[in-house]
């Protein structure tokens, strides 16, 4: 069939739907173009054509979003829908989230307020999700959404996902149950089970992938030809990746003593963008800093006139509760040591003495691969507990995890 095909297509850049006289039929008098298939979504982009001459186009909408339509169907004879249909371009759409300023040291990303676009969403690397490209999903409250890109390689496992609201398959973006997805909520499968905790979440204009299926009809209404159209999106920039991944693990070092890191070369680029590397650190779950306090017996509630085995079932109920949700907690102050600021070139590195971000570098991959090289840590006297190692790349578009959560 001459109509099947598959557009590798890039984030805001118009490519040619690469038809050549696909009409093939001299009865041809419509070709319907279906965004209302259960893989499609108009909300991820759009089909343009040329004004032709002979060919009337008409688009379906199904909601108040005038960029929300069902279908597409360009009425002519065989000659004249082959013109049309020869001029056609894919552009993906470009929602609000591209402008939204990033502070890179934030903890999380900043949110556009309209929540439009397609969402990305973090969840553990060891979850079991079950789930694939093209499949249904569900975010509590939230409505269904379509699987549009899955990663399992480059920062744990992080999914895009298009609203498929329930009011319809295609529903308005102003529906306020879009605007409710939060890292804490949880994934669901389309029948509402809970599946695993969000742990990051932003917006991006569309890059992922579905099916749009096209058929040409007779005057009849009789099909006479049809095909299924498969879209596969990339980034517009190439996104940063962990060269070498980083440990998790701060190793165990001698107090009241520096430690060089070393890390050797951690993160590339493909076009050698600016980049912000960052490393924080994190309490283990069965070290009480975890839950907030000094020391267990400090907790809310904590059964300190109960059995020895009420008080460790107590605690340990506290950890799983924040742990279950894969909630991390992070060091916010120089009182589990300091890391050492290292200079390449014009760039310095920063080490806030508050916050979640321990250390800082801005420059480019190579920089922060040199920068990260000569910074040391320093283990004070009193701290004899190990931590956690968090590395990050953030840019105003992407963040890459080395393990992010608990």
């Amino acid at each position: 069939m001459a109509i099947t095909r598959t557009i590798n297509y890039t984030q805001n850049v118009p490519i040619t739907m690469g038809f050549s006289n696909v009409v093939t039929s001299s009865a041809a008098a419509s070709v319907y173009i279906n965004y209302w298939d259960a893989n499609a979504d108009n909300k991820m982009g759009s089909i343009y054509f040329d004004e032709t001459a002979g060919v009337s186009i008409t688009y379906y909408g199904i909601s108040t979003d005038p960029t929300v339509f069902r279908g597409i169907t360009l009425t002519g004879n065989q000659a004249d829908l082959n013109t049309c249909l020869n001029t056609a371009y894919y552009k993906n759409h470009f929602y609000s989230a591209e402008l939204v300023a990033q502070d890179l040291i934030s903890q999380n990303r900043l949110l556009p307020t309209d929540c439009r676009g397609e969402m990305q969403i973090e969840i553990s690397p060891d979850c079991v999700h079950g789930l694939n490209v093209g499949d249904y999903c569900r975010l509590p409250n939230a409505g269904r959404y379509l699987v549009t890109k899955i990663d399992s390689t480059n920062s744990a496992i992080r999914m895009w996902l298009a609203f498929r609201g329930d009011y319809n398959q295609n529903d308005t973006y102003f529906a306020s149950a879009y605007k409710l997805p939060a890292i804490g909520n949880y994934l669901q499968t389309i029948n509402s089970v809970n599946i695993t905790p969000i742990i990051d979440i932003s917006y991006n204009n569309p890059h992922g992938d579905y099916n749009v299926s096209m058929t040409v009809y007779d005057s009849a209404n009789t099909t006479l030809d049809s095909g299924v159209i498969s879209f596969v999106g990339s980034f517009f920039i190439a996104e940063p990746y962990f060269s070498t991944q980083p440990s998790s693990t701060l190793a165990l070092v001698t107090p009241d003593n520096s430690y060089p890191f070393n890390l050797g070369s951690v993160i590339a680029q493909a076009d050698n963008n600016y980049q912000s590397l960052q490393l924080l650190l994190k309490y283990y779950e069965n070290d009480p800093s975890y839950l907030g306090v000094t020391v267990h017996t400090a907790l809310p509630g904590y059964p300190s006139g109960g059995t020895a085995d009420a008080q460790l079932q107590f605690i340990g109920d506290a950890i799983n509760a924040k742990a279950k949700m894969s909630t991390p907690a992070y060091v916010t102050d120089n009182t589990m040591g300091q890391f050492g600021n290292g200079q390449v070139d014009v760039r310095i590195s920063t080490s806030p003495a508050s916050g979640v971000v321990r250390w800082h570098f801005y420059g480019t991959p190579a920089e922060c691969n040199t920068a990260v090289k000569v910074m040391t840590y320093y283990r004070p006297a009193s701290v004899t507990k190990d931590l956690k190692l968090e590395t990050r790349i953030v840019n105003g578009r992407t963040r890459i995890y080395s393990a992010r959560g608990k």
